[in-house]
């Protein structure tokens, strides 16, 4: 279903079930189709041990982190062509630019995938920016599958040097 799920219970109930204070009831009280971006409650403890609790509201969504966010490759007068890539970590923006001596073995990457770990050189721009000259780019789903194809053969291993045994 989309990553939907559904609420059925008021706020009122949730309080009494988690013994919780009601912080922010600025929430529908029930919800069968509750979509991503839709502002759901939480339970949240307000001391280390867990038995002070309270009921507050956010926003439910994932943004994994090195989502793209935009990317961008603008007429530059030189006649090289620059990729501008934004990507977000979950702590804000980070831009990455690609010149063309990267942009070989990355490029279909770049404009293909939305999941992108990068490698570069870092530089600071501003109390909380930073600015990133890439060097390379990898798909996330693809090191993924790399992975689990690996741990797959190492199992494999494993279990025919048993058997070996």
């Amino acid at each position: 279903m989309c990553g939907r799920y559904a609420l059925n219970i008021s706020g009122e109930d949730l309080a009494i079930e988690f013994a919780a204070g009601v912080k922010d009831a600025g929430y529908t009280p029930s919800n069968w189709n509750i979509s991503p971006t839709t502002v759901i409650p939480f339970i949240s403890s307000n001391d280390e041990r867990g038995i002070e609790r309270s009921i507050q509201t956010a926003r439910w969504g994932l943004i994994p982190s090195w989502a793209k966010v935009a990317l961008q490759s603008p007429p530059i007068r030189s006649g090289k062509r620059v990729l501008f890539l934004t990507l977000d970590d979950g702590f804000g923006c980070s831009d990455l630019t690609f010149f063309e001596d990267s942009q070989q073995g990355c490029a279909h990457i770049i404009k293909g995938n939305n999941l992108i770990i990068a490698k570069g050189v870092i530089r600071r721009t501003g109390a909380r920016g930073i600015s990133i000259r890439a060097s390379a780019a990898w798909a996330l789903d693809d090191l993924y599958q790399g992975w689990l194809s690996e741990q797959s053969n190492k199992s494999n291993q494993r279990a025919l040097s048993k058997l070996i045994q």
